[in-house]
């Protein structure tokens, strides 16, 4: 798994590479989160709060790259960026759970409890990212001219 995504991140330049980069991260914070919550094991529970931690500060970094990046479009340009992103998040977050679903399972963790998770996660950053104007921002500055 972790070759395709190396593979995959150098197709197309530095802020794709980033976005992979983000995707593994945000597939993390959703996966080791989850299984902290549902692992009886002391030792391991403690690890994925660890990784989670950890996840969670390189999460940040890519918030502030993507939102500066995002700041200089259109707004359409950001919902295709949007589009995409999502569209890759989740082929990604399929992979996963084939990959991974077996060992997820034996703690009690199904597939719709992972992709909801994951979804989550996928949609508080894109909420702290994308800057599409409101409709009502958008009628109230056309009010004024």
């Amino acid at each position: 798994m972790n070759s395709i995504f190396r593979k995959f991140r150098t197709l197309i330049g530095l802020e794709f590479n980033l976005q992979i980069l983000l995707t593994a991260e945000l597939i993390a914070e959703a996966y080791y989160g989850i299984l902290a919550k549902h692992v009886p094991d002391p030792v391991i529970k403690s690890m994925c709060q660890k990784v989670l931690r950890d996840e969670v500060k390189h999460i940040a970094f890519h918030e502030e790259f993507f939102r500066l990046n995002q700041r200089r479009w259109l707004p359409i340009s950001s919902t295709i960026w949007s589009l995409q992103f999502q569209a890759v998040f989740m082929c990604v977050e399929r992979a996963v759970w084939l990959d991974h679903g077996k060992c997820l399972m034996g703690f009690g963790i199904s597939k719709h409890d992972f992709r909801a998770k994951a979804q989550g996660v996928c949609r508080r950053f894109l909420n702290r990212v994308i800057m599409l104007p409101s409709l009502s921002t958008s009628a109230q500055a056309h009010a004024k001219m």
